[in-house]
């Protein structure tokens, strides 16, 4: 069985906000505004962090982050 190495080092903000919600995989909308509201964004190391921490895929974060409008990738100006 092949392992997957993450490049990517974590996002502390994203990763300290899944422990506050028991890295439970259903609030996963709840960790992503608490994210946002933060940063001001979620970041591709965020979607990565969180993926890992709820064990969820990336493509399964990312899916939600780019289906819902509330959610922003970049900064707002």
């Amino acid at each position: 069985m092949a392992t997957l190495i993450n490049k990517t080092p974590p996002d502390l903000l994203a990763l300290e906000t899944c422990q506050g919600y028991g890295n439970r995989p259903e609030l996963l909308i709840e960790v992503l505004h608490d994210v946002q509201g933060k940063a001001r964004r979620i970041s591709d190391s965020a979607i990565s962090t969180i993926a890992n921490a709820l064990n969820l895929s990336r493509a399964e974060v990312l899916g939600v982050v780019t289906f819902y409008d509330d959610f922003r990738r970049e900064h707002s100006r």
